[in-house]
């Protein structure tokens, strides 16, 4: 019952975060939550053993679908302070602190993101200065580059405010854009920009000299290894894949190794292993408590995405487990976390794809793994093949449903190049690492270094280009109707019910990052 219950009580909570998003996409009324426990209050008297899992149920169902509804209403208020000024079609001077890295967008442009602070007519008084009542972030597109403006900056930008735009993807989607951008706060832009000006540096936070350690390793990375090998090592080191070209872009795609660019939970968990293995020679407790500092840092480090936030939760779970001495199932942990980052932010679950990926993904690790590494043992398990054949596999059958309907393509070679790539990826995120550091400390061997840095990542790439050229590397689907989708999410779980009738293993939270 306690087990059944946990489960339950989570996934309803979740299915009380999709219903509002998805049927009630204003905010409703609260009666309607308490109407459901009410309605479940008379069959606590039945004589039965679950006569309370439906008001636990209906408790959960509440809780999640008051949760969005608290957040639905905040956001309604940003946008019914700020439609002044999107009506009136004048510009205005918008002024606050750069709440996020510069990103590299389309035509050499920097995408940035303010938190409004204030906001005043172009030509108006001192007296007419509008101060948001909410965190109001806007988005604008600039030419940066001198590489200007940074994370922390105070700024002063003029320009006339716009709601954010859905647009169409390359094949054929519709991109929520909007809804994508709102779950950060971040509701409106500027377009036409008519003038940017650095009115502060901000102040110096944890966060922004961890973003100048970063600014460092990239331009190191950049100085000593060639294009594109120095964009991939940014990529799989700390995150950065926009300097990617776009031809090496589309070829990870093909194959399916985009997961190694982004900084997946993948490169997340090698980063988190690895640096607890440094710690083994202080005593237990510190080792943990300087690895969680250390798991915080780099998460902050490379921009806190779902993908990282998820990994570093797990981690801290891990952490946790070893200091008190206890097991956790890492099935539990996962759908712990996932509930923890909901409940921060109830948009992620409908409205961030990363997010959804990264659990499906996850999971079908914890579920498949062992089930596929017992399938192919006749595979040698040279280089880790088997391993990245098992966890590739684990990981697709969770995750293509969901590629296929946002994306419309699915990668055939996925599952071989991954176990061609998978054992590199480490190997090169370790001589990146060293690379960089032995530039500053131990400069005769940065020329060692620099040689073993490029082939490992030139290995990489020619697999990705060698696989992707091939016609069969990539099938494109059209639009279909998200109930295909449910359906083969049902498919997916008569095939786990099928093979755990058989084979059912839990895997504990330090199995878990071990067989990573």
């Amino acid at each position: 019952m306690e087990k059944v219950g946990f489960y339950t009580a989570i996934i309803t909570f979740f299915l009380g975060v999709a219903i509002h998003t998805l049927v009630f996409p204003l905010p409703s009324s609260f009666l309607f939550p308490f109407f459901l426990i009410l309605l479940s209050l008379p069959l606590i008297a039945l004589p039965v053993r679950w006569k309370f899992l439906p008001l636990v149920l209906s408790v959960a169902f509440s809780l999640g679908f008051l949760r969005f509804d608290i957040s639905l209403r905040k956001h309604e208020a940003v946008r019914n302070e700020f439609i002044p000024l999107l009506q009136s079609d004048k510009s205005y001077q918008f002024t606050g602190e750069v709440s996020e890295r510069p990103k590299t967008a389309s035509y050499g442009r920097k995408a940035i993101t303010l938190h409004v602070e204030s906001v005043l007519p172009q030509y108006g008084k001192s007296d007419k200065v509008f101060h948001p009542s909410y965190d109001t972030h806007i988005r604008f597109l600039i030419r940066d580059t001198m590489d200007q403006y940074h994370y922390g900056q105070m700024l002063s930008v003029t320009g006339k405010l716009r709601p954010i735009e859905d647009f169409q993807t390359e094949n054929g989607r519709i991109f929520d854009y909007r809804h994508y951008l709102e779950k950060e706060n971040t509701f409106y832009q500027l377009s036409p920009v008519e003038r940017v000006e650095i009115v502060g540096k901000g102040k110096a936070t944890l966060t922004t000299k961890l973003y100048g350690i970063k600014d460092y390793f990239l331009k190191k990375i950049q100085f000593l290894l060639p294009q594109p090998e120095s964009s991939l090592l940014a990529g799989i080191l700390l995150g950065e894949k926009t300097a990617l070209p776009n031809s090496l872009e589309n070829a990870f795609r093909r194959t399916g190794l985009m997961h190694i660019v982004v900084l997946s939970g993948y490169n997340v968990s090698i980063v988190i292993m690895a640096m607890i293995f440094l710690l083994a020679w202080l005593p237990l407790r510190w080792r943990l408590i300087v690895a969680g500092f250390g798991i915080l840092a780099f998460t902050i480090l490379v921009g806190a995405g779902p993908t990282v936030v998820r990994a570093a939760l797990m981690a801290s779970f891990l952490i946790l487990s070893r200091m008190i001495g206890k097991v956790m199932i890492a099935e539990r942990i996962l759908l712990l976390v996932a509930f923890l980052m909901v409940i921060v932010n109830p948009w992620i679950l409908i409205y961030d794809i990363s997010f959804q990926l990264s659990f499906l993904a996850t999971y079908g690790l914890m579920e498949l793994m062992p089930f596929f590494e017992n399938i192919l043992s006749f595979v040698p398990n040279l280089f880790e093949f088997r391993k990245s054949l098992s966890a590739t596999l684990s990981a697709q059958v969770f995750v293509m449903p969901l590629i296929v309907y946002a994306m419309g393509n699915f990668s055939l070679v996925s599952p071989f190049v991954n176990m061609l790539v998978l054992f590199m990826v480490p190997i090169a995120m370790l001589l990146g690492f060293l690379l960089v550091i032995s530039s500053s400390l131990l400069p005769f061997l940065t020329p060692i270094l620099i040689f073993l840095s490029t082939y490992s990542l030139r290995y990489i790439i020619r697999v990705a280009q060698f696989f992707s050229s091939l016609r069969i590397a990539n099938i494109e689907f059209a639009p279909f109707s998200p109930w295909w989708l449910v359906v083969m999410y049902g498919l997916v779980a008569l095939f786990v019910w099928g093979k755990r009738k058989r084979y059912d293993e839990k895997l504990t939270i330090e199995e878990h990052f071990s067989s990573h």
